[in-house]
């Protein structure tokens, strides 16, 4: 039934609204980008290596999700911490670190997901948007590199 009904108003309203499945899929998709953005920088380089990976889960605590390697050294680990909001109209947030080999915070980026949100306008009999569905992941390039 609230899947139907949530059909009818997206289709009405253009917006979408996720999930917490749905959101979190949409975040590991970013982290998913950035591995694969790091794994193309390091492909040739015979002294570092990316690790595969993890997989990012609907939890509240921080997680480790991938690191990067030069010979048994751990040069860089990445970690990420989500807050997922599957209220309509709310915002859900994945915040990205990246650790270095001393334990120092190198970068820490938040990438901002914002659900979709629908009114029935009676005036009109249909849904209208409220809120439009964004993902914001703070760069103007998506695929921005940390060895730049």
């Amino acid at each position: 039934m609230r899947e139907a009904q949530l059909e009818m108003i997206e289709s009405e309203s253009g917006v979408k609204i996720r999930n917490r499945k749905q959101i979190l899929d949409l975040f590991a998709d970013v982290v998913h980008d950035i591995y694969n953005s790091i794994y193309e920088d390091l492909y040739l380089d015979e002294e570092m290596d990316i690790e595969e990976i993890g997989v990012l889960k609907d939890d509240t605590d921080e997680q480790f999700l991938f690191q990067v390697t030069s010979g048994q050294r751990t040069i860089l680990r990445i970690y990420g911490f989500s807050d997922i909001d599957d209220s309509d109209g709310a915002t859900s947030a994945l915040q990205i670190s990246v650790i270095g080999e001393n334990d120092e915070e190198i970068v820490t980026e938040g990438i901002e997901y914002v659900n979709g949100e629908a009114e029935y306008n009676s005036e009109q009999t249909s849904f209208m948007p409220v809120v439009e569905d964004s993902l914001d992941d703070g760069n103007e390039s998506s695929n921005r590199c940390i060895f730049a």
